[in-house]
């Protein structure tokens, strides 16, 4: 059992197990683990603990015994669950169980997955981390036709996608930037021109935008490349560095 606020350890927990203990007990007596687990739950709530406070782990029968007995864990929580667990719930993928390892797989990949922020706790559950941190790089990678065009002799050169974004992905970052306490300035598009070379777009949407000097679209592909907690560290790194040029 581990228990991340030692007031409850020495308070509400220590007072609920006494008293709970004879009928955890029997519920261990005559059933599996999972009974066992089903029946702690209860009592918690029951006690005045929250869904959010707590989480309990039970092997499958059969599975993962110690000393001969199967081990229920029960982890308790200081204050809101974990905004990774919260978003796990949310898209309805089965938690990061320790004795079981991690247990989100590829067919499991949803759209929002793919695109949004994604906690470390949450990436710990993926069985296969680097094939979906690439596989979110290239959700924003979509190819495009909009190329640099010499009007002297016609050449051209294409515009990497990493580089573009949306208007409203603009806006976004530029939200990110200043959560992180960064003055981020207005957002500015950046077209290459000048003497005999133009951008022709082909049709594409997306455009160059930068905030600060800082590239939109390869910001995006940090936060896609990077669990959040590491690319908010990433970022403000970057961050300080402009700051102090």
């Amino acid at each position: 059992m581990s228990v991340t606020n030692p007031a409850v350890q020495a308070g509400r927990l220590s007072q609920f197990l006494a008293e709970q203990a004879g009928g955890l007990r029997g519920a261990a007596a005559r059933g599996s683990s999972e009974a066992f687990a089903g029946a702690l739950e209860q009592a918690l709530l029951e006690a005045g603990f929250q869904p959010g406070e707590f989480r309990i782990s039970a092997p499958s029968n059969g599975a993962s015994q110690i000393g001969g007995a199967r081990q229920v864990t029960v982890t308790f929580y200081d204050g809101a669950p974990e905004p990774s667990r919260a978003a796990a719930v949310e898209e309805g993928f089965p938690e990061y169980d320790p004795q079981l390892g991690p247990r989100i797989t590829r067919q499991m990949w949803t759209e929002a997955l793919l695109t949004e922020d994604l906690p470390a706790d949450l990436l710990r559950n993926v069985q296969d981390p680097s094939a979906l941190l690439r596989a979110r790089v290239e959700r924003l990678r979509q190819p495009t036709e909009a190329k640099v065009v010499s009007d002297y002799d016609g050449a051209q050169a294409p515009i990497n996608p990493s580089f573009l974004s949306t208007r409203a992905q603009a806006e976004a970052v530029r939200e990110r930037l200043l959560g992180l306490g960064f003055d981020a300035g207005e957002i500015e598009e950046v077209e290459i021109s000048g003497g005999p070379f133009r951008t022709d777009w082909a049709g594409e949407e997306r455009r160059m935008y930068t905030i600060n000097g800082l590239n939109v679209g390869l910001i995006l592909e940090k936060y896609a490349r990077h669990p959040k907690e590491l690319a908010d560290r990433m970022m403000l790194d970057e961050l300080r560095a402009l700051t102090a040029a």
